[in-house]
């Protein structure tokens, strides 16, 4: 009896054990985990991409909207990116919109086209600050956030 509540107790000891080790790693290192500038050279936009800059701190940020038809955009994706990944190549799969949908997405700092250092409160300004753009741009048109 005793030696079985002593490893219950040990196996709950390593277990938490390995909990805590497990969230002061994700703590320590969560910009470096969520936010890893691979930075890519930047390419040509695809025909029919409209290109969107403001200035941040060390260059410009740089968003991408398509539309078929300005007057005929009805509804409008707004698209955030995952981590490291090349809007770019995401934007290949506009061709398949339904007909009046347009599509917006933007690169995070440090990433792709767009300049400066990767930051959680970078990536939410900058989300923002286009969004805004995206509203002024397209008056009364229904912006969807994926």
């Amino acid at each position: 009896m005793f030696s079985l509540l002593r490893r219950t107790l040990a196996a709950t000891l390593v277990t938490a054990g390995g909990f805590v080790c497990y969230w002061t790693y994700l703590t320590i290192n969560q910009e470096r985990l969520l936010f890893d500038a691979r930075r890519r050279p930047p390419r040509d936009l695809p025909d029919g991409i409209v290109g969107y800059s403001h200035a941040v701190p060390g260059g410009q940020f740089r968003g991408y909207c398509y539309h078929a038809d300005h007057e005929g955009v009805g509804d409008l994706l707004f698209y955030l990116p995952g981590r490291g990944e090349d809007v770019l190549e995401t934007l290949q799969f506009m061709k398949w919109l339904p007909h009046g949908m347009g599509f917006a997405t933007f690169d995070y700092r440090g990433i792709g086209h767009s300049d400066g250092m990767p930051s959680e409160a970078a990536a939410v300004a900058d989300a923002s600050q286009f969004l805004l753009h995206l509203r002024r741009a397209f008056p009364g048109v229904r912006v969807h956030v994926v």
